[in-house]
């Protein structure tokens, strides 16, 4: 018998601040209902463009990167990304996400001025088997 393997994933929104200081994880709202849904992380690429298309309302009007551990915040805790010859800047909030780093991926989504950034967060639902 062989068995076959499906991850899964599933995307959340990052809340605004708490008093604590920290950000939990959120659904996203009714109008972005279908990203609630855990998905098959071979249309993980798929689905956080489809997010970004989505939030903006046409392909193409949107960037999202990937925040790894070998992007290191500058003395201000901000981040920064240069892409085509343009520097973007934000804030580092990846240690104050109510995440484990351990199953999750974050991103930071921005339409193509740069003036709406959100933060989404990939976390891994775990593995189903199936024959």
């Amino acid at each position: 018998m062989k068995l076959y393997a499906k991850e899964f994933i599933r995307l959340y929104a990052v809340s605004e601040r708490e008093k604590s200081g920290r950000y939990a994880l959120k659904e996203f709202g009714a109008n972005l209902n279908a990203f609630n849904e855990a998905f098959d992380k071979e249309e993980f690429d798929e689905t956080i463009r489809d997010l970004a298309d989505t939030l903006w309302g046409e392909s193409g009007c949107h960037d999202f990167y990937e925040i790894t551990d070998d992007m290191m915040p500058d003395e201000n805790g901000k981040l920064h990304i240069y892409d085509n010859d343009a520097r973007f800047e934000f804030r580092d909030i990846v240690g104050k996400i109510n995440a484990d780093p351990e199953r999750c991926r974050f991103f930071v989504m921005v339409n193509t001025d740069r003036t709406d950034l959100r933060w989404v967060v990939a976390v891994s639902e775990g593995t189903i088997y199936s024959d």
